[in-house]
This record gives C-alpha cells, structure tokens and sequence, in this order.
C-alpha cells in the first residue's frame, strides 16, 4: 500500500520493466524512462532526477489526502 516510483536512465546498467515492477511494488505510482543518464544519474542530471522526485512527492502528497 505504500506508493513507489521508478526511474530508469538510458545508460543505466539494470532496466526493469513496468510490469515486473508491478508485481513486486502493488502501489507503483509513477514510473519514468529517461533516455539520458545512467548508474550515476542524479550527478549526471541532478535537476532532471529532482524534478521526478518532486513530481512523486506531489502524488503521494495528493494520494494521502485522499485515502483519509
């Protein structure tokens, strides 16, 4: 029941699909590809991995009023 995110960078070494995901995380909230970037992403494009997050951050935010 606790929401997840997943973003995937193009270089990145592991990619997991949607579905599989889905499977092990039951509230997968967002999920995201980015075609730039990889292992260390959030050094690489810090401002892109930021906005994803804040991005969560507002559905979670937004999904916890509304369970209530």
């Amino acid at each position: 029941s606790v929401p997840a995110s997943y973003q995937y960078f193009g270089r990145d070494i592991f990619f997991y699909p949607r579905r599989i995901l889905e499977f092990k995380y039951l509230n997968l909230t967002k999920y995201s590809m980015t075609p730039n970037g990889g292992h260390f992403a959030a050094f690489q494009n810090s401002e892109l991995v930021g906005a994803d997050l804040l991005e969560f951050v507002k559905l979670y935010h937004n999904w916890n009023f509304k369970s209530l």
